[in-house]
């Protein structure tokens, strides 16, 4: 069990707002194609945490276990790591070489 802890939860006021996009779903996809064809990759797993879901009284709560992904142990690193990709790619592909930068 838990130690007692008094949950708090937050609703994304901006969540659904017409026209407000951080990611266009043709990025998304972009990425998603690329960072799963690289070596080594694997979804990652959710580690069930049922005594934290019973003492917020919901129905499960999940942590997202990024410890192993990549060696990086952080998907904020895996972003950063694919912009350095995204940004390279651009300006090779302005060179002419880019078949170079990719992953496949």
């Amino acid at each position: 069990m838990i130690p007692s802890h008094r949950f708090q939860f937050l609703l994304n006021r901006h969540a659904g707002t017409p026209g407000l996009v951080v990611l266009p779903d043709s990025g998304y996809r972009r990425a998603r194609e690329e960072i799963t064809a690289w070596p080594g990759y694997a979804p990652t797993p959710l580690v069930p945490l049922p005594d934290v879901a019973q003492a917020a009284r919901v129905a499960a709560v999940h942590f997202k276990d990024e410890g192993g992904r990549f060696g990086l142990g952080s998907f904020k690193a895996l972003g950063g790591a694919y912009a350095v990709l995204r940004l390279l790619q651009t300006e090779l592909a302005k060179r002419g070489v880019a078949n170079a930068a990719s992953s496949a």
